[in-house]
């Protein structure tokens, strides 16, 4: 040091000598600001941010960004030496209500915490008239951090996984219906990675089922929806203070509410469950501390320690709230700074849109980004994990998003659950998904060596490129039934015997008169084409029994022949764009449901209730043609598969008038209205938007031939006709040919096939009626049976997983059918009348042998 350095230096030391001398004489105030100003100086000195160094400074994933701010009141409160709660927290709690628009916010000493308390208060008696008990199903997302879903379970709820949207990497609340069963209760969902779940949809399927609402906001403290900041929409909202989140306190975080009596709940649960509401330090706020009788307590006890609740200690510290106060003065800034490296970001990447799936922002959201998400595309070329190792090699930090599916985690093994399907997005984003930082710390710098090193390795390392499927492939799923038939087939092919009761297949019928006509009209010149919407002699006897049954005539023209199965896809296609609704009964045929979401509509559900004989509450499927929003068709199932009843006529026809008035297309399924067994299936009138349905496989016992039919206004049938012509030329002449000479006969199969039913039925409710708990829908039409084994199993799929593997019987979850097929099964009573006793029997052994659950 020189000796003018030197000099300088002692001068500053006998300033400083002077000042805290000085300071002394007024008590210390003058030293506390003297030390606050010092440690301003100290940190401008020590926490200054850093050159950056590509290939040697770390770019972090997250991180805290502070400076002399938070170490003055950090070091404020240190010198107050309150040390628990006091008026940090105060203040930090108040601006925190503000932001928020919250009537009350309480910190906590984390995130998590914020959590545990959230879904603890909903099970309180101060939670209103339906509190959350255990068993109660809580709905949540696949994917995220465990500390989300974790108070379901340690509340002795029951989460239900629904699967993950890429690439907002929140629900998909196209499968919330699904996800309904009797027991749900509530919704616990974050804002993954600050970008705001579609509030619109969960809060109005929340309101529609009366849910409790939870919204985790750890990561996204500052972003709106509509306008209206996140947490603003439930009945609790939680936050992370965690230095990798928006702002920083240390450990901590905040719950959150509007509801006034919640606020009370959640205060009791973080301060160790006491009824009483004083703030540390402070005693008989409430006037009447002596005044109080509660429980089995004397009158009089003290209410300071009168416990309602069974609590934690879990408040945040005035330390930790100082730094709170000064972080807040921060967060437009870092909001703003997010926002912008997220678009520089997303602006650098565009051109490598190939490889991967970039991140959006959902609809008609503000998000306050936490990170910035990517998911390998499928046929890109390119292993996550490699190009994760390369980033780490550059110093470049990435995360995966959190537990992936969660369902695969260790811990969850062994736990009570549900899911809703695969979890194919879950599944997808475990494997091909991980995040790079955005946070306010990184500057342009960091932001363009992480793309530079994304482009390197993109380019160094990319195999050719494989075809890849379609986005849309991913919302195709089988139909339930032939999932179970393809397990049932490989225990066949491994040697064991299966007994086949999943799926509607005639084979224990023999129509030989049809089987004549096939073969008399199987000749040399019924090899060619025929009209894509079947020959013209077919559809002119379809037309005919079709005038004989409801005495009115449509024209040929009006018909088209194809296999049912496809043409609900085709009439779907051709009455609904995407994004438009359509009702479909629940429990109701899968393909309903399943055609309607591959085409990218929304199947509304309308409940078939018990209660009324499995039929819905005319008032509210009135309603829901009445008021469903984009509705473009309804489908009435009469005789009903699985259950194997028909709709009161009244309810058809009011329903049908409803849907006029609308100008809403009405979609009647009738493949099984030649098999009513008891009372008579009525012919729903003609109408304008009236589309009939029917299938020849079932009753005339030719279910390979794939024969059915629509009757519809002939501007839709050529619709239909011509979108057929894209999938298939023509069905085969043959089966054509045998069909209308079938059908001039008089369909002469179906007294034989009506009777042998009758006799089926009786059968399985001789066997079946001897088995206590089971309950069953007594079938009158069709070849079902629905099954009630709630008693015996909560859970369908795996009550029908154990029959097939233990008893070697197979039959359809009632699940596959829709929410309110819950708790029940679906046997088919079409196979042979041999196969349907060997069954029977098995399931009656199964059942006696596994024991209701009521009894252990």
């Amino acid at each position: 040091m020189s000796v003018r350095a030197k000099l300088n230096h002692l001068a500053e030391l006998n300033e400083d000598f002077a000042a805290e001398v000085a300071a002394e004489a007024d008590g210390g105030a003058r030293l506390k600001a003297r030390i606050l100003h010092l440690v301003e100086r100290y940190a401008a000195l020590a926490h200054a941010p850093q050159p950056f160094v590509p290939g040697q400074s770390p770019v972090p994933v997250s991180g805290k960004v502070y400076g002399a701010p938070e170490l003055r009141l950090l070091t404020e409160s240190a010198l107050e030496f309150w040390l628990t709660t006091g008026r940090f927290n105060d203040s930090f709690e108040r601006e925190l209500a503000r932001r928020l628009k919250a009537r009350r916010v309480l910190s906590v000493n984390s995130g998590s915490s914020a959590n545990l308390l959230a879904v603890t208060a909903l099970t309180t008696d101060l939670a209103g008239d339906r509190p959350l008990r255990p068993g109660d199903e809580i709905i949540t997302c696949a994917t995220g951090f465990p500390t989300t879903v974790n108070p379901i379970l340690q509340n002795g709820l029951v989460p239900v996984f629904v699967d993950v949207e890429i690439p907002t990497y929140n629900i998909d609340v196209r499968q919330l219906e699904a996800a309904l069963s009797p027991r749900t209760r509530g919704i616990v969902l974050a804002h993954a990675l600050g970008n705001p779940f579609d509030l619109a949809s969960i809060t109005a399927f929340a309101r529609a089922h009366d849910l409790f609402l939870v919204e985790d906001c750890c990561d996204a403290l500052g972003a709106t929806y509509g306008g209206q900041p996140v947490g603003s929409f439930g009945d609790v909202g939680t936050l992370s203070f965690y230095p990798a989140h928006h702002i920083t306190t240390g450990e901590g975080g905040a719950v959150f509410t509007r509801n006034a009596r919640l606020g009370r709940a959640l205060e009791s649960l973080r301060d160790w469950g006491r009824d009483c509401w004083c703030p540390p330090g402070s005693d008989n706020t409430c006037k009447n501390r002596f005044g109080w009788q509660l429980g089995s307590l004397p009158e009089g006890y003290d209410h300071k320690y009168t416990y309602a609740h069974l609590g934690y200690n879990l408040k945040m510290t005035d330390l930790q709230a100082a730094v709170g106060v000064a972080q807040l003065d921060r967060l437009d800034d870092f909001i703003a700074a997010r926002a912008e490296n997220f678009a520089h970001l997303h602006e650098g990447l565009r051109e490598l849109e190939d490889v991967f799936v970039l991140p959006e922002a959902t609809a008609n959201s503000v998000p306050s980004w936490f990170g910035f998400a990517l998911t390998l595309r499928e046929g890109a070329g390119l292993a996550r994990e490699p190009l994760l190792a390369r980033l780490n090699e550059e110093r470049i930090g990435t995360r995966l998003l959190f537990g992936g599916n969660l369902v695969r985690q260790p811990y969850m093994e062994g736990r009570a659950f549900r899911q809703v399907g695969a979890l194919a997005g879950a599944d997808r984003v475990m494997r091909d998904t991980f995040w790079i930082g955005l946070y306010p710390g990184l500057t342009t710098a960091h932001l363009d060596h992480t793309l530079a090193v994304l482009r390197d390795h993109v380019i160094r390392t990319r195999r050719p490129q494989r075809p890849s499927l379609a986005r849309r492939v991913e919302t195709v799923r089988p139909q339930p039934m032939f999932e179970i038939l393809s397990q049932a087939r490989a225990l066949e092919a491994a040697g064991e015997d299966i007994v086949h009761l999943e799926i509607g297949d005639t084979a224990g019928f023999r129509n030989d008169r049809f089987l004549a006509l096939l073969r008399e009209h199987t000749r040399a010149d019924a090899m060619g084409y025929a009209p894509s919407a079947g020959l013209p002699e077919l559809r002119a006897a379809i037309a005919a029994v079709h005038a004989g049954e409801t005495g009115t005539w449509l024209s040929p023209e009006s018909v088209v022949v194809s296999p049912a199965n496809a043409l609900i896809s085709q009439v779907f296609e051709a009455v609904a764009d995407s994004g438009t609704r359509v009702l479909v009964p629940d429990p109701g045929f899968p393909t309903y449901r399943l055609a309607a979401t591959r085409l990218g509509l929304e199947p509304v559900p309308y409940r078939l209730s018990s209660e009324r004989g499995w039929n819905p509450d005319p008032e509210k499927l009135l309603r829901l043609v009445r008021d469903t929003e984009d509705l473009r068709a309804i489908v009435l199932n009469s005789p009903s598969n699985p259950l194997g009843v028909t709709l009161d006529p009244d309810i058809v026809e009011a329903v049908l008038s409803a849907a006029e008035g609308r100008g809403i297309w009405a979609i009647l399924d009738e493949t099984y209205k030649n098999l009513v067994y008891e009372g008579y299936h009525r012919p729903a009138r003609p109408g304008p938007n009236i589309v009939r349905l029917t299938s020849y496989s079932k009753d005339a016992a030719v279910p390979g031939l794939r024969l059915g039919s629509l009757l519809a206004p002939e501007p839709l049938a050529r619709a239909v006709s011509d979108q057929l012509s894209l999938v298939w030329s023509c069905l085969p002449v043959p089966p054509q040919r045998a069909l209308a000479a079938y059908l001039a006969e008089g369909q002469p199969f179906h007294a034989e096939i009506r009777t042998e039913m009758k006799a089926r039925i009786a059968a399985a409710e001789a066997v079946l009626g001897g088995i206590p708990g089971l309950g069953w829908c007594r079938p009158h039409a069709a070849f079902y049976l629905f099954a009630d084994i709630s008693a015996f199993e909560a859970d369908a799929d795996a009550f029908a997983a154990r029959l097939l593997t233990e008893a070697r019987v197979a039959v359809c979850p009632g699940t596959g059918f829709g929410a309110e097929g819950a708790g029940h099964v679906r046997l088919s009573l079409a196979g042979t009348r041999a196969a349907l006793d060997k069954g029977l029997a098995r399931i009656a052994g199964h059942l006696s042998a596994c024991g209701r659950v009521a009894n252990g």
